[in-house]
């Protein structure tokens, strides 16, 4: 479960969440945690991963280019 608060907090605002039990975890010995986090949808704030998947794409599209060209010019 994800609960995103929409309103922007100051360091010093204060938040009480309300927490159920609906999912019982001692059956399987399993635990409970509260994960607070920066992240958005889109992922965090670096932009390494975003890049890196461009270049990456980027040379799958080259390499894919290069490939069928060379198989038309030359095929087997």
């Amino acid at each position: 479960m994800i609960v995103r608060l929409g309103i922007p907090m100051s360091p010093t605002s204060h938040a009480d969440p309300d927490l159920f039990t609906d999912f019982p975890v001692s059956i399987y010995d399993g635990t409970k945690a509260i994960l607070i986090s920066t992240r958005t949808v889109m992922g965090g704030r670096n932009p390494f991963l975003g890049i890196a998947y461009i270049v990456v794409a980027g040379i799958c599209i080259l390499l894919g280019a290069l490939f069928t060209a060379t198989h038309l010019i030359r095929p087997r």
